[in-house]
């Protein structure tokens, strides 16, 4: 019972955390854009997006044993001889990156921004270094299992931004992507410093280094797990890189805040992707297989108990959420992306749960050689057809394809490697819930898909929606008896 626990108990906190910060994304996105306008958010976008990229790379695989194990070690000395080694080749790689972003700055902002976005590229080095010392300190309480450190970091570090973006705001009169990337980088120390702390408090400093072969070890299974994230963030992000090829920054000022509300559902799948893998590793390590595939079960269940009626929702409340964060053109421009990414968001989680078991089973080529195909598929159909039809709405059908089409054998392996049970009635009941729902929507508010909605109707439409599709699950029988005694002995435990 202690796994379950720990996987509802860490499932919780983190989940309180992530929707803090997604009410963070929908609150820049209103002031970035009504702000700054759409050009300074689409260039704002593109930026994040390649220094996320950058330091993605960084690693280059080494750390994956870190995280793998670092579940398991006992003692300050296991965890010190985990933790430093891969520290300080990322730093040394971060190092280097940097380096080469200052000599190549010219023909980099011409290949990635078309010469459209303006900013110092001085703070490339800062943001990766201060990025490097956020990631290390949070991924160590996270793959320790201390959620509250891992949930005070990530829920504090958007809000503060935010908050400095507001200052910088306030106080010059006006916002321009330098001083984003500044309260992004500031944001970011004042975070890690009260926890940096604890972690040397815990384990102390230690000057320990990888020998070569403990590299090329490390590289040899983590570097695949390290594609595969490339390949995932290629998926999520690459199309704005076309988008602004094809046509222009402005257009993925349009574009990216549909698909962030279209993405939104993503929320429960990255918490287990934070969660899960430790409880599974901690589940198989000590050979307790059964425990481990019913806490696959439980988040497949209760994900698509989710993301099923959001599609629908986004469906309809696309056009006014989206006059109310955005702007009416953005609304006009974007409002059919939402629901096709919504679509692609549930294959997308799905997908995200299912990777946790090729983590579990360190088979971290078979989850790359999936990802690259879905990859590769993506770029070309988005090189190809928004060149063609020039459209936004392209780059969303193209990202549905690619998630969709890497989800059939993403599943089929992970089954086979840690067998888990999947609720077919339970997915047919939830579906049609959901059409029930959309459906008494459309009867209440006939022109709710046109975007004439006061955001008090929106709301009121929300909570009425998601009332009635509560109210037809619950009638449905849609949790067991069984499954509602489980939960109320982990209440008690």
């Amino acid at each position: 019972m202690s796994f379950y626990k720990s996987f509802v108990k860490n499932n919780s906190l983190v989940l309180t955390g992530q929707l803090l910060v997604q009410a963070r994304s929908l609150i820049i996105i209103p002031i970035l854009i009504k702000g700054a306008g759409v050009s300074v958010y689409g260039a704002y976008v593109l930026v994040i997006s390649l220094l996320g990229l950058s330091f993605g790379l960084s690693s280059f695989g080494v750390g994956f044993k870190c995280k793998r194990f670092l579940p398991s070690a006992i003692g300050p000395e296991a965890a010190r001889s985990l933790f430093y080694p891969q520290f300080f080749f990322q730093l040394g790689s971060v190092a280097l990156i940097s380096v080469l972003f200052l000599i190549l700055s010219g023909p980099i902002k011409a290949a990635f921004f078309k010469g459209e976005v303006v900013f110092s590229i001085w703070f490339v080095p800062v943001f990766l270094l201060a990025y490097t010392a956020y990631s290390q300190v949070t991924d160590y309480f996270r793959y320790s299992g201390r959620m509250a450190y891992f949930t005070y970091a990530t829920t504090c570090l958007p809000y503060a931004s935010l908050g400095l973006m507001l200052l910088f705001y306030f106080n010059a009169g006006h916002i321009n992507v330098n001083m984003l990337l500044a309260a992004e980088c500031l944001a970011m120390v004042l975070v890690t410093l009260p926890i940096l702390g604890v972690l040397l408090k815990e384990i102390g400093v230690g000057f320990i280094f990888f020998t070569l072969n403990e590299i090329w070890a490390d590289i040899k299974i983590g570097f695949p797990f390290l594609l595969t994230y490339m390949v995932d963030y290629v998926l999520s992000a690459g199309d704005r890189y076309v988008i602004a090829l094809y046509l222009s920054a402005t257009f993925v000022g349009y574009y990216a805040p549909a698909y962030a509300l279209g993405a939104m559902i993503a929320l429960l799948p990255k918490v287990s992707g934070v969660v899960l893998p430790q409880l599974l590793s901690k589940a198989v390590d000590s050979g307790q297989e059964d425990k481990a595939g019913m806490m696959v079960k439980y988040m497949v269940k209760g994900y698509l108990m989710l993301a099923i009626p959001f599609v629908f929702g986004a469906a309809l409340l696309s056009k006014p959420l989206l006059t109310v964060l955005a702007n009416p053109d953005v609304a006009e421009r974007a409002c059919l992306v939402t629901p096709i990414v919504a679509l692609a968001t549930l294959f997308y989680g799905l997908n995200i749960i299912l990777s946790n078991i090729f983590f579990v089973r360190m088979k971290t080529a078979e989850l790359l050689k999936w990802n690259l195909l879905s990859a590769a598929l993506n770029i070309a159909l988005n090189l190809v057809f928004i060149y063609v039809f020039k459209s936004i709405i392209v780059a969303a059908f193209t990202t549905l394809i690619s998630y969709a089409l890497i989800f059939i054998p993403l599943f089929r392996k992970s089954r086979a490697s840690l067998p888990f049970g999947i609720d077919g009635v339970g997915i047919l009941k939830v579906t049609a819930a959901s059409i029930i729902m959309a459906v008494l929507l459309l009867l209440i508010f006939p022109g709710i898909y046109t975007g004439a909605m006061p955001l008090a109707k929106v709301m009121f439409a929300v909570c009425a929606g998601t009332a009635v599709y509560c109210a037809v699950l619950a009638a449905s029988g849609f949790f067991s008896k069984k499954e509602f005694d489980f939960v109320r002995s982990l209440v008690a435990a």
